[in-house]
């Protein structure tokens, strides 16, 4: 996808979020979905994409990402969404770490939810600058993130589209070490327990 029309997509999906249809449609469209199959097919789908800036430098990104899943993990959720807001987190864990670091994925129960880390090995972000990572159209000032081409709308549009799905993003980070994306989903309970897939 070109600058343009990933701008275009960005644009469109913050319109959604505006108008409200982002919770009308994830309201519609939350089923069970059993997260081992769900990141295996996620992982394989990265070579069907451009998921860094066209105009950048294309690398093996596929190969640095590893995986780390619980069996038996199913969550209450959104299937698109969920996609997109991991390939948003997963593209900016590539996008500020070094070439041949790994990036992995690591899927957990947590109680009655599902928390899914997205770690790097990266720049990290600085400590000022926490307050900034989800603000639309805002990006860290850090020489090696302003260097990175970017719109400063994948996390805010993330962490909205996730808390649409009554989830929670959030993140640790430290300088020169690296940064862990973290993400909580209502894990999903089936028929007769004390929730069902709506809410």
């Amino acid at each position: 996808m070109s600058r343009a029309g990933r701008l275009i997509s960005m644009l469109d999906r913050l319109q959604d979020i505006r108008t409200g249809k982002v919770k009308e449609t994830i309201r519609e469209s939350r089923k069970k979905i059993e997260l081992e199959g769900f990141i295996e097919d996620f992982v394989e789908s990265l070579d069907e994409i451009t998921l860094l800036d066209p105009e950048s430098e294309t690398h093996d990104y596929r190969s640095r990402v590893k995986t780390s899943i619980r069996d038996g993990l199913y969550v209450n959720a959104s299937s698109p969404y969920l996609n997109s807001a991991l390939r948003e987190i997963l593209r900016n864990a590539i996008m500020y770490s070094l070439i041949g670091t790994p990036v992995t994925i690591v899927i957990l129960p947590k109680a009655d939810n599902v928390q899914i880390d997205i770690i790097d090995e990266g720049y990290g972000i600085r400590a000022k600058e926490n307050d900034r990572v989800f603000d639309p159209f805002s990006r860290a000032r850090q020489p090696q993130i302003i260097s990175e081409f970017g719109y400063g709308l994948a996390l805010y549009l993330a962490k909205t589209e996730i808390e649409a799905m009554n989830g929670r993003l959030w993140f640790t980070s430290k300088e020169g070490v690296g940064t862990t994306f973290s993400i909580q989903l209502p894990a999903w309970k089936d028929a007769g327990s004390s929730s069902s897939s709506t809410s």
